[in-house]
């Protein structure tokens, strides 16, 4: 038996459901402007100190509503609505070091339509492979030194695009 496989992925604006999500995430918002007021005007100069470091970092937040549609000839359409969180925290350097670190979230809008491949199918859906899931992204520690030709290590795990 010979079956097709089509996928489309499509930016969502912010409609009906994706706006939901943003309810939700306000609360978060609000957390980060309260928490990274300090943070502000954090730019790559040199923490005076460890609490200065700490405190003085910068947040990131990061945003991604999206739709996917799977059709397969011998299961039902899936639709995908899906929502991803990115939030991180990067410390100031001092003395040439920093740290940073984000997690990821991943969460669907809507479940009646939509199988991730884990688990029973008993809707016989099509699947499409984006599950929901909450995990660190990036956690990595960076060191830069100006003496030793202004050189710059980074460890830990890293996004790379």
């Amino acid at each position: 038996m010979n079956s097709s496989i089509s996928h489309r992925s499509h930016r969502v604006s912010w409609g009906r459901r994706a706006s939901q999500l943003c309810v939700a995430s306000l609360g978060l918002v609000l957390l980060l402007v309260f928490v990274g007021v300090g943070a502000a005007g954090a730019s790559e100069e040199e923490a005076t100190d460890i609490w200065d470091a700490l405190i003085h970092g910068k947040p990131t937040l990061n945003f991604r509503a999206r739709v996917e549609i799977a059709n397969q000839d011998t299961k039902n359409q899936s639709e995908a609505y899906t929502f991803r969180t990115r939030l991180g925290y990067g410390t100031k350097p001092f003395k040439g070091v920093s740290i940073y670190g984000d997690f990821e979230n991943i969460a669907a809008i809507e479940q009646k339509q939509y199988f991730n491949g884990l688990g029973s199918n008993p809707r016989n859906l099509t699947t499409v492979a984006d599950p929901t899931l909450t995990e660190v992204n990036q956690i990595y520690m960076k060191v830069h030194n100006k003496e030793l030709l202004d050189s710059t290590v980074i460890g830990g795990r890293q996004r790379i695009i």
